[in-house]
């Protein structure tokens, strides 16, 4: 748990923030399912090389919090346009804050910030993951609040 004399700052996503983000992707990964699910790992080299590609073309954005000299959360996107309507779609690449931040209000503020630059961006679709295994009924609600509607679950397998 934070404490409340602890620092934090908001703001938008820099390049120079995707090589920084390495504990924050490893806890990530420590934290998830997901790599146990696949049997993989995080590739850090991939992990970087390809945020920095995607946001060099201008697709990838977000916010991130920093705490002490280090990036505590972020909340990353990627912005396309839906195959379907062409609509300009904002799609939840990231969101995570570090275990040490949980019980702060982190998270959520990485979500308004995030979303209030998505609206500036002009998007018309927000969409948002979450894996069934990581908090899936306060997401849901969190979720629901906030106006989304359920329209599919994502089946995956490694090949």
């Amino acid at each position: 748990m934070v404490q409340e004399d602890v620092s934090v700052t908001y703001r938008d996503l820099e390049s120079s923030d995707l090589a920084r983000m390495g504990s924050l992707v490893r806890a990530f990964g420590d934290d998830s399912d997901m790599l146990n699910i696949f049997k993989t790992s995080i590739d850090m080299d991939n992990f970087k090389k390809t945020t920095e590609s995607l946001f060099e073309l201008g697709m990838l954005n977000g916010v991130v919090a920093e705490s002490e000299g280090i990036i505590a959360g972020a909340f990353l996107y990627i912005i396309t346009p839906n195959l379907f309507s062409g609509d300009k779609t904002a799609a939840e690449a990231m969101w995570y804050t570090h275990r040490r931040y949980r019980d702060s209000a982190m998270g959520g503020r990485l979500y308004l910030k995030a979303e209030k630059q998505i609206l500036e961006s002009d998007c018309k679709l927000m969409m948002m993951t979450h894996l069934e295994t990581s908090m899936p009924d306060e997401l849901k609600s969190f979720y629901e609040k906030r106006g989304f509607t359920h329209i599919e679950s994502n089946y995956q397998k490694r090949l």
